[in-house]
């Protein structure tokens, strides 16, 4: 935020699976928005972490025009947190306007349930809970008898479709980060 530019605005992050692992000690976060954008939307994204927080905030302006729906997303440490704040309504009252945050599996935070009153979410307390198909195979597919099966704000499974994301990475090539050339630094004029 060295250079300034408008405010970020209609944002979607939507159909994900992120494995968040291996941060050597750093302080990771699955997501993170500072400085205030405006119309951000996450929905059914599967995200699993044993970071600090899923979420982190630091915004002025408050975001605007928010919504955090239909996902399963793991607690990490923190969960839903911004500077100064606590976990939950407290980080949403501080940090956003015109917030929608509903219909999330929440694995792992249900010491803080109480945190999210209102907000319509979820709290299984391992990653077993939630009723994947197979999770040690990475089959994130939610089976039939999942708690979490049909029950999106659009009657959807809650997390990623993973149907449309196999199907949007078919013929895709996987490249391990450990084979591509070294980042250049790109002078633009």
């Amino acid at each position: 935020n060295i250079y300034s530019s408008e405010r970020t605005r209609r944002v979607l992050i939507e159909n994900n699976v992120l494995n968040i692992t291996g941060l050597n000690g750093a302080q990771g976060r699955i997501y993170q928005i500072i400085l205030g954008p405006t119309d951000v939307t996450m929905r059914h994204n599967t995200t699993f972490t044993t970071s600090v927080a899923y979420f982190f905030t630091e915004s002025n302006p408050k975001v605007d025009q928010f919504v955090f729906q239909d996902n399963i997303i793991s607690f990490g440490d923190y969960g839903f947190l911004g500077t100064g704040t606590s976990d939950g309504l407290p980080t949403l009252i501080a940090y956003y306007t015109n917030y929608t945050f509903t219909k999330n599996a929440i694995i792992g935070g249900t010491q803080f349930a109480n945190n999210y009153t209102g907000l319509d979410c979820f709290f299984p307390l391992t990653i077993s809970d939630v009723g994947f198909v197979d999770y040690s195979s990475g089959d994130y597919h939610l089976s039939s008898s999942s708690p979490y099966k049909n029950i999106g704000t659009d009657g959807k499974d809650l997390g990623a479709d993973i149907d449309a994301l196999t199907a949007a990475l078919a013929g895709a090539q996987v490249v391990p980060v450990s084979t591509l050339p070294p980042p250049q630094n790109l002078r633009v004029q």
